[in-house]
This record gives C-alpha cells, sequence and structure tokens, in this order.
C-alpha cells in the first residue's frame, strides 16, 4: 500500500475568489499526500489510485484528494509509451465519476486530473463523447461558495481549447456566455474571465463563438466598457479578427453586427438591454439626469471602439462599406444629436484622421493656438524629449514607397465627404453652441487641408466651395445669428488657411540653429515643410553686396592688424566686415583674414587683459561691443560646421558607451531627427553609431535603433552603406529578418545573400502555409500602431 502522511498546508486560492470566502480559507487545513511506491510497476501503481477513486465506503475524501493529487504528479512523470493496463476510455471513466462527486473539494481535484490527463486531440474528442462537458458545465453554474472548483473547471475549458478547438461543444461556451451578460459589479473579475474565454475562443474556433451569440456578447460589453480603455480595445480588436478573413466572417457576419456601436448616436433614446431593471422609487428627474449621464458614458465607449474599429482594415471594410450605413448614420448623427453628443462625435473625427484636438474654449485664437502643431508641446523640454522630439513631432517620416497608412486616411476621408461630412459641420458651425462651432470650424478646414493633401484633384476640387457655409452667411432665411457665425466662420477659415501656408517652422533655438546647419535642396524639401529664415537671411537680399577686395580694404582700416589697444579700432568698420559673412567665409583661409578673426577673438577671451571683459555697461560703446561679438559667433560657428560634425560624432559615439538607458535610448532619437533634417554625413557614421547600439545589452536601444535604420534603408545611400558594413541583425528576431531581406532591392545586397545562401533559406520560410501572410499584417500592424501613437 502508499504511505500516507498528514502535514498542514495552505491551499493556493484561485483569483476569483470571493472575499467572504477568501476570510475562511485563511485557516489551515490537514490535507493527506500520497506517496506512490518508486518499487511498483506503472500498472500496479494506477490500479491502487483506480481501487481508492472507485471505492465510496471507507475511503473520507481528504484521502480520495490525496489520491487525486498523487495521480497528477504520477501521470505527468510517466512515459507516452508506458503500459498501465487501462485504456483512455476507462482512465475517463473514472475521473468522470469523480467528476460527479457530492463533495466539491473532490470535483476539483478531478478536474485538475482531466486538465493534466487530456494531452491530444483523440482525449479530447473522448472527452466530449463521454459527456463529461456536462460535469464542467454544472460546476461553472455554481455559486461563488464553491470558486474552487469552478476556478478548476475555467481551467480545464481553457485548456481544452487551446489543445483542440475544433473539438469544442457548446455546452462549455454557453456559461461563459452567461457569465459576460451579468451586468452586476459583484461578479466583475468573473465577467473579465468569461470574456477573455470567448476571446481565446475567437482565435481558435470563430464558428462556434458565432453560433453560440458570443460575438453579439462581446460587442454588448464593449458599448458598456466604460472604465477601462485597453479592455474596450482588445475585445473590438476580436471582432476586426473574426471580420478579417472571408472564413471567420461568413460564420459570423449575421451576429457580428458593428453597427450595434452606432447606436447611443443615432438613437436619443436608446437604451441599453441591462438597463431594463430601473429603480420605481427613482424620481422622474433623477432617472432623466442618470439616463442621459450613462448615455454619454456609453457614447465615449462606442466612440473609443469605432475608432480602433476604424483604424483597422477590417473595421474600414465593414463599416465603410456602400451596403452599409454606418458611416452615413454617424454623420447624420452630427445634424440631430444633442451637443454632447456632437462635442464626442466631433472628438471622434478629430482622432479618426490623427487631428491635434482643440482647447474647449469659445475663443477662436486660443484654440488655433492650442492645436498648431509648432506650438510647444511638453515633451520638447529639456527634461523630456527636447530637441528629437520638437523635430520628430515637426517632420515627419519619409517613405519612398506607397504609404499604406495614407492610403488608409485617403479611403476613410473619401467615405465620409461622399456622406456629407463637411455639410453636417457647416450645420454645427452657425449653431449657437460657441465651442462647439469653433471645433467645427477648425476640423472643416483640417479636412479641406487633407482632402487637398492625400485625394487626387478631381475628388477634391468640389470640397472647396463649401455652398452651405456660404448661403448661410448671405441667405436671409436664416437668422442674424447665425449669418453672423457663417462669416465669422469664412475668416477664421481664412486664418486657418495662412497657416498652412506658412508651413511648421522650429519653435526652439536649438533646432532653429541645427535646421540653418544643413544644406537642404528645393528638390528634396519636404511638403507642407521649410526652414525658417533667420531675420539675417530675410535682410541680406536687400543688403549691399561688397566685393572681396573692398572686404580686405576694410580689414586694413579697421586697424585690426596694427593696433595693439582694442578699444582704438574702427569698430564700425569691423562690424561692416563681419556682416558680409558670404566674402569672410570664402576667404577664410586667408592669412590677413585668420589674424583679423584671430585678434578679434582674443579681445571677447573672457581672460584677455583689456578686453571685453572689462568693458562697464555705462561704456558708450558697450551695446557697439556686444552686437559685434554676437556677429563673430555666429561667423566661427559656420566656418567650424565640419568641427562641430566631429565633435558631434565623438559626443554621440561615448553616450553610446555610458550607463544611462535613457541617454542611450535620446541617442536613437536625436539620430531620427538627423535622419529627417537630411544632414548629408547620415550615411556614414549615423548609420555605423546606429549599427553599434544594435548590440546593446539593452533590448529597448537595440530594437529602437533598429526601428531608425529600418526608416533610413529608404534612402539607397543608407542602404548601401548598411550593406556595406555587413552587420549581424538576424538576431533581432522578425523585424531583423524584414530589414535583411530588404537587401535585395539592390544588386550588391543580393549579390551578398545570395553568396551566403539567405536567400534558399528564407524562401523556404515564406513557402510555409500563412507564413506571408502573418508576417506581412504583422509588419503593417507595427508601422501603424507606430504611425498613430
Amino acid at each position: 500500500m502508499a504511505e500516507f502522511s498528514r502535514r498542514p498546508r495552505y491551499v493556493q486560492q484561485s483569483s476569483i475568489i470571493s472575499s467572504r470566502y477568501n476570510r475562511r480559507r485563511k485557516s489551515t487545513v490537514d490535507e493527506e499526500v500520497v506517496e506512490l511506491s518508486r518499487e511498483k510497476g506503472a500498472a500496479e501503481n494506477i490500479k491502487e489510485i483506480f481501487i481508492h477513486l472507485a471505492r465510496d465506503d471507507c475511503v473520507n475524501k481528504v484521502r480520495k484528494v490525496a489520491y487525486l493529487n498523487a495521480f497528477v504528479k504520477y501521470y505527468k512523470e510517466l512515459p507516452e509509451d508506458a503500459d498501465t493496463g487501462y485504456t483512455d476510455h476507462q482512465y475517463m471513466l473514472c475521473l468522470r465519476s469523480c467528476a460527479l462527486h457530492r463533495y466539491s473539494v473532490i470535483r476539483a481535484a478531478a478536474f485538475r486530473c482531466l486538465r493534466y490527463f487530456v494531452n491530444s486531440v483523440t482525449k479530447a474528442k473522448l472527452f466530449f463523447e463521454l459527456k463529461v462537458d456536462w460535469c464542467l458545465a454544472r460546476s461553472l453554474d455554481l455559486h461563488s461558495a464553491y470558486d474552487i472548483e469552478r476556478t478548476q473547471a475555467i481551467r480545464l475549458c481553457r485548456h481544452i481549447v487551446q489543445l483542440s478547438p475544433d473539438v469544442v461543444q457548446p455546452s462549455i461556451v454557453m456559461p461563459f456566455i452567461a457569465f459576460a451578460n451579468d451586468s452586476s459589479k459583484v461578479n466583475e473579475r468573473l465577467v473579465l474571465i468569461a470574456l477573455e474565454f470567448l476571446c481565446e475562443l475567437a482565435y481558435k474556433n470563430s464558428a462556434l463563438l458565432g453560433s453560440c451569440g458570443g460575438v453579439q456578447v462581446v460587442l454588448q460589453y464593449i458599448m458598456q466598457c466604460q472604465d477601462n480603455e485597453r479592455v474596450n480595445e482588445a475585445l473590438l480588436q476580436t471582432i476586426m479578427f473574426v471580420l478579417n478573413t472571408p472564413l471567420s466572417r461568413s460564420r459570423c457576419l449575421p451576429s457580428c453586427n458593428v453597427d450595434l456601436l452606432l447606436a447611443p448616436f443615432t438613437d436619443s433614446h436608446y437604451k441599453h438591454i441591462h438597463d431594463s431593471n430601473d429603480n420605481t422609487s427613482e424620481r422622474a428627474e433623477q432617472k432623466a439626469t442618470r439616463l442621459q449621464e450613462e448615455r454619454l458614458l456609453r457614447c465615449k465607449s462606442c466612440s473609443r471602439a469605432l475608432l480602433s474599429a476604424l483604424h483597422t482594415w477590417p473595421g474600414l471594410v465593414t463599416l465603410c462599406n456602400p451596403h452599409n450605413t454606418a458611416i452615413s448614420s454617424l454623420v447624420n448623427a452630427i445634424h440631430l444629436s444633442s451637443s454632447e453628443t456632437q462635442k464626442i462625435i466631433l472628438q471622434l473625427i478629430y482622432n479618426i484622421f490623427h487631428l491635434r484636438l482643440p482647447m474647449s474654449t469659445t475663443d477662436f485664437q486660443e484654440a488655433l493656438y492650442s492645436c498648431d502643431p509648432c506650438a510647444p508641446d511638453r515633451s520638447w523640454t529639456l527634461q523630456e524629449g527636447f530637441v528629437a522630439a520638437e523635430c520628430l513631432s515637426l517632420y515627419k517620416e519619409s517613405c519612398s514607397r506607397p504609404n499604406l497608412i495614407d492610403s488608409h486616411l485617403a479611403l476613410l476621408l473619401s467615405t465620409f465627404l461622399s456622406y456629407g461630412v463637411l455639410e453636417a459641420l457647416c450645420s454645427v458651425v452657425i449653431q449657437y453652441d460657441q465651442t462647439n462651432s469653433i471645433w467645427a470650424t477648425i476640423l472643416l478646414g483640417e479636412l479641406l487641408h487633407l482632402s487637398y493633401s492625400l485625394l487626387p484633384w478631381c475628388d477634391s476640387e468640389q470640397t472647396h466651395y463649401l455652398p452651405d457655409l456660404v448661403l448661410a452667411a448671405n441667405c436671409s432665411t436664416y437668422t442674424r445669428a447665425q449669418r453672423m457665425q457663417a462669416h465669422q466662420a469664412v475668416m477664421y477659415l481664412d486664418r486657418l488657411h495662412s497657416l498652412k501656408k506658412r508651413g511648421r517652422i522650429a519653435f526652439s533655438l536649438n533646432l532653429e540653429l541645427l535646421i540653418s546647419f544643413i544644406p537642404e535642396p528645393e528638390s528634396q524639401t519636404l511638403p507642407g515643410f521649410h526652414k525658417h529664415k533667420s531675420t539675417k537671411d530675410r535682410l541680406e537680399p536687400h543688403l549691399p553686396q561688397e566685393n572681396e577686395e573692398m572686404v580686405l580694404q576694410l580689414i586694413r582700416e579697421s586697424y585690426v592688424l596694427v593696433e595693439l589697444n582694442p578699444l582704438q579700432w574702427s569698430w564700425q568698420t569691423i562690424q561692416t566686415v563681419l556682416k558680409n559673412h558670404v566674402v569672410v567665409l570664402k576667404r577664410v583661409e586667408d592669412f590677413t583674414l585668420h589674424r583679423f578673426l584671430a585678434k578679434l577673438l582674443h579681445f571677447y577671451n573672457p581672460s584677455g587683459d583689456n578686453g571685453f571683459c572689462t568693458i562697464k555697461l555705462s561704456d558708450s560703446k558697450a551695446r557697439l561691443y556686444t552686437s559685434i561679438g554676437l556677429l563673430l559667433i555666429e561667423k566661427i560657428i559656420l566656418i567650424n560646421a565640419d568641427e562641430s560634425n566631429r565633435h558631434l560624432k565623438s559626443l554621440l559615439f561615448d553616450i553610446c558607451h555610458c550607463l544611462s538607458e535613457s541617454a542611450r535610448l535620446y541617442t536613437a532619437d536625436f539620430m531620427r531627427a538627423l535622419l529627417r533634417l537630411g544632414v548629408p554625413f547620415f550615411s556614414n557614421w549615423c548609420m555605423e553609431l546606429l549599427i553599434k547600439q544594435l548590440y546593446d545589452q539593452s533590448k529597448n536601444v537595440s530594437m529602437r535603433s533598429l526601428s531608425v535604420i529600418n526608416e533610413a534603408c529608404e534612402n539607397q545611400a543608407n542602404l548601401l552603406s548598411l550593406i556595406a558594413i555587413r552587420p549581424s541583425i538576424l538576431h533581432l528576431g522578425e523585424m531583423g529578418a524584414l530589414l535583411v531581406t530588404r537587401y535585395l532591392s539592390l544588386q550588391e545586397g543580393y549579390k551578398f545573400l545570395s553568396q551566403s545562401s539567405y536567400i534558399t533559406n528564407e524562401l523556404d520560410r515564406w513557402h510555409e502555409v500563412g507564413s506571408v501572410t502573418s508576417r506581412n499584417l504583422s509588419c503593417i500592424d507595427r508601422r501603424s500602431s507606430t504611425y498613430r501613437s
């Protein structure tokens, strides 16, 4: 016989045990531990376990649980080809009898045994053939006092779904649908567990989920998920997965009605199914207020879900289908909705097209400034992203290939325009709510700008007439206040248009100075961007241009080369020389000019005698000395631009070896900023530095650098530089493999990969079923998420 020992032991508690049950389980319980003999064979040990499990007369429940636990421990160590003398059918019958026992602790232990025993598709089929799933459904339907048993039943259900989803029966799905339909806050954690199970089933067997009505249950919970935005988006992505493939879409489309998310916007008397049990003692005013607040919260939940749906291709195809009236209903709801609902819809459209949301104000200038991309942001501070964050905010990624994000936005914009979003916004513009009117006016101008940037001319030309707004400004059928609103909106649109024509300029002097040093040919200027001209550059065409000989003559007349006392120099002549910076830069190697600049620098040296540091503020020429010193500093910076690049290179390489991970991450971001600015030396030492960071100990640093390199390879010179260095990238996973595949776009890369037999191995991997599709979709999703963030 097996040896028994009795020892106190704490029972592991499930995450869904109620607080009252937790208090009851704080005390220790005595549990028997069965130690099976190692000298016996597998058949004898299993027979001993089955004998004690089958007997019900003299074996108490503690000993029976001990034998069930011993079965788990022994079966996990048992070889697959071991001869136990029993068939899988007999195993299942014995464990099923324990799953039907009158004691809950025995049923819980039996479910744990089944989870380890059912380890193949054959056993999973046998599980359902012997109707063991009915035992699961019975245990799942118990109240909270049986949480240990229900926890083991849930684990067994999830195990079977992961192991063999095709054999799963509705009997174990329907209890989870019942849990998910529970609107009480008491079982909220159990509801989330049920939703997690339904989402797992959607990925494994969407047909079963659709036939059981699980898709509609998930959609209903999305509409009432008001507290957790991440849960809302995760559930919505499950619905999008179901709609992504033709097979799963055909199985679940009748119950997968995404238009349900529009109900709070389109139905002013909408009432959720869980609101049917109203409090009869509540007064009419209180009830109306409560229902309005709940409706607004539900609108916000559905707004988040619609945003997530429209930012995916399945959601775009489903909601923007010509046979679907979802977008049309959303646009028409702008005309009819209340002020609060209008604001939610306007905010949704702002987020759909990745536009900055203006602040809530009745002052148009404040609202316009708050959504100006050139306005200072908190992330631009020295403690945050500084120059790199500002540059990345102003200069977007330049892509030499078709941009799928822009294509996605163009389709969305074309759909919204075709359903009359501009006319709906014009109706909001002339309303009395000043905040919504200003938001609608700015959104109107932004959509017009996007249509000009993204849509073909034949599709965007009609959007600039705005007949409704012009009619409202001039027609006598509108009230005087509405006509004034329309006139103001036209003026506001003109100011917004002037802001767009201005382009994006640097806010900080650091970025402005960095941009001014970078030669940027007109042909490579990004659309919508231009370098901000300093005061000197704007006045230069109007200043008299002097030749080189005249500048040298002025240097001699300044007495800088012959007079030892700087106070005796002709400072007005010196100022004239320094203003002719073009001549100074051309003749910088000239000995005369070199001595001239050296003596000026000596005067402004803080440690020099009889220099600038000795001049008092009360001196009549103090302001002149200061202005000339600024001119001198500007010329020295321009002269030493190449030397500055060397110092920048040395500094960034030193940062790559520092211990601070945040500093190394900032280096990668600064490299991305230099890339988007178009520095001429990026293909040289910048690529070398980024490749060095690929081997950083921090995965965050290596992946950030890989992302920058991937963006840099849109430029052929940078890709050639990468191929020439031939770094090891495959250790970075799928993204590294995709970057190596880009070598094939150039002859040099194709030759290199052919010699290393990489192409043959990669083609064999791509020929696997589903490999190409999954890799492309994951890559697109990652790039889309990066763009939206």
